[in-house]
């Protein structure tokens, strides 16, 4: 059974819906090689199930990960568990990518890995995809027709630079439904010209929300660099850990942090960034 959980802060997006501001996240270090043909991570299954009962409500996973069936099947034993907790309660995303030729049936295939009715936000993974055979318009459109069928609640992108989201905004006859979310890399060691001069001010401009994943980066994977002592030393003054700043710092530019582990005590530390 859940225990009690903490107060998960949300942050508002433009189509009205909440969105919780921390999400566990269900690629990079869980991502299967082989996709939806390799057999289901037991351990992956288990940290979802651990990640919801400490408090997240929010789940991200990919059409690319091969990880939906063991984020359906999480949810499945998690709700199973705990006959109190609704659906409705949770914010499930999911993106799209190699199916992208046909964005209705590829949803539809995602949430029957994940054994859902809807999804809260479908994302288009990149825009990096064959323009000859699906044009960024035809994929919007189809994304917008999910909204108006009730299968996913909000879409939007990832990696999307502002030359892309420019072209997404150029449709002709204008955006039915907008993104909410630009789903990118963000963290300290990201702050360069093209990110600070042109992807947020355009980002405030059309009211997107940065969903960051790697906001973690610099303390996982790049330490020895100039920020190590700056983090550290607010941590040891706030009394927190050098993760739950880095958190911090981009939940106080008003982005939603996507962040994993598969140690129950760091879900924790990971929610306690309000505390």
């Amino acid at each position: 059974m859940s225990q009690a959980t903490p107060n998960v802060p949300t942050i508002t997006l433009s189509n009205g819906q909440s969105i919780p501001s921390i999400a566990f996240g269900t690629g990079t270090a869980w991502y299967k090689k082989n996709g939806h043909d390799s057999p289901l991570d037991e351990k992956l299954i288990k940290a979802i199930e651990e990640a919801l009962n400490a408090g997240f409500t929010h789940i991200d996973t990919a059409e690319t990960y091969g990880t939906e069936p063991e984020v359906g099947r999480a949810i499945s034993n998690h709700l199973s568990s705990n006959p109190s907790i609704s659906r409705s309660s949770l914010f499930i995303t999911t993106k799209l990518l190699p199916s992208i030729s046909d964005p209705v049936a590829a949803l539809k295939t995602s949430l029957s890995r994940l054994s859902l009715q809807y999804v809260d936000l479908y994302l288009i993974h990149s825009p990096f995809f064959d323009r000859q055979k699906t044009s960024l318009a035809t994929a919007w459109r189809a994304l917008e027709g999910l909204v108006d069928q009730g299968l996913t609640k909000a879409i939007g992108v990832s990696n999307f630079r502002k030359q892309d989201l420019e072209e997404l905004y150029a449709i002709e006859g204008g955006l039915k439904h907008h993104p909410v979310v630009n789903q990118v890399e963000f963290h300290p060691y990201l702050l360069d010209a093209a990110v600070t001069k042109d992807l947020i001010p355009y980002h405030a401009e059309k009211q997107i929300h940065i969903e960051s994943y790697s906001p973690l980066l610099s303390l996982t994977h790049a330490k020895g660099g100039p920020l190590d002592a700056v983090v550290a030393e607010i941590a040891k003054a706030k009394g927190k850990t050098e993760g739950q700043i880095l958190l911090k710092w981009n939940l106080q530019k008003g982005n939603v942090a996507v962040t994993s582990t598969s140690k129950p005590e760091r879900l924790r530390e990971f929610l306690a960034v309000e505390g």
